[in-house]
């Protein structure tokens, strides 16, 4: 069984389990903010589920706001914008003064 979290995108919930039921071909239940892909007598990848929900996204018009993250058997699908990666923020520093960096006999 599969588990897609759609909580930043639960407004689409009720399209995409109609898209995945007619693409895997297995039945997609709906509990709350959660979808649970079944398995059926075919075996479904993960890998297969998330390019589907690509798909989806895509036909959906809305490629550069949704993320689609796999934990093996959970789908996150996430809001691009307002799940952003945090950068580890090095030491700042200005450049250095150019009479520092020339050399002494400098002609």
């Amino acid at each position: 069984m599969i588990t897609i979290d759609m909580s930043d995108l639960e407004n689409e919930r009720d399209a995409l389990a109609e898209y995945l039921r007619l693409k895997l071909q297995t039945s997609v239940k709906i509990n709350g903010k959660v979808l649970l892909v079944e398995d059926s007598k075919v075996s479904i990848r993960t890998r297969d589920v998330k390019m589907y929900l690509k798909e989806f996204i895509y036909h959906r018009k809305l490629p550069e706001e949704y993320r689609v993250i796999v934990d093996h058997p959970f789908i996150r699908v996430l809001n691009a914008k307002t799940h952003k990666k945090s950068k580890p923020r090095g030491k700042e520093f200005t450049a250095p003064n150019p009479a520092e960096t020339m050399p002494y006999f400098f002609p």
